[in-house]
């Protein structure tokens, strides 16, 4: 797994099977939820470089991730990206180049991931991404979950717990959180989640 903050950019080699230090012609740009960016430096080895801006931002039911290639020195190669946005398991994609629509191949197989085959220095590229925001509750077991999950103790105890609490409403899971077993600590955690 991979640990990746609210809007964190991750840019990771792509090619197969490889230990070369050349520049990739295949990447794979992994995008957390939120807003951030990332600067890339890439170098050919003889001191001439290259600087790929990324951003990313979010706002509710919509992430765009932008970039673009510096490449004076003419270093990198045309190049397959694969964008990863971690956070969202299906959606809406438009893809763009320096503003105008380009084709791209999506797959929403737990995380909506975007394939563009030729990326080129120089071009601004924009992949936005329309989805539906999970609703409260969902939002709030997943903090639950998150938190039970740093809790020290065993598994089975943790996940029955888990299990009660998502079938509560807001009030009920307040009284179940407060009745529980837990450190004062672990439970004032759990009751952030509300």
């Amino acid at each position: 797994p991979v640990l990746l903050r609210e809007g964190g950019v991750l840019v990771l080699d792509a090619r197969k099977h490889t230990n070369s230090a050349e520049n990739p012609d295949a990447m794979e740009v992994l995008a957390a939820n939120g807003n951030g960016s990332y600067l890339l430096h890439e170098d050919d080895g003889d001191g001439r470089r290259a600087c790929t801006v990324f951003e990313n931002r979010g706002e509710e039911g919509v992430q765009i991730l932008s970039w673009r290639t510096d490449d004076a020195a003419g270093i990198l190669p045309a190049r397959r990206v694969r964008v990863k946005f971690l956070n969202i398991p299906t959606g809406e994609v438009t893809v763009t180049a320096d503003c105008a629509p380009i084709p791209a191949e999506t797959d929403d197989n737990g995380a909506l991931t975007v394939d563009i085959p030729d990326v080129r220095p120089g071009v601004r590229y924009e992949v936005r991404a329309i989805y539906a925001p999970k609703d409260r509750r969902e939002a709030r077991n997943e903090r639950f979950r998150y938190s039970l999950q740093r809790f020290e103790g065993d598994q089975p105890k943790k996940r029955s717990f888990y299990k009660a609490l998502t079938a509560l409403d807001d009030e009920a899971a307040k009284a179940y959180i407060l009745a529980s077993d837990y450190s004062k600590h672990e439970k004032a955690r759990l009751l952030e989640s509300l």
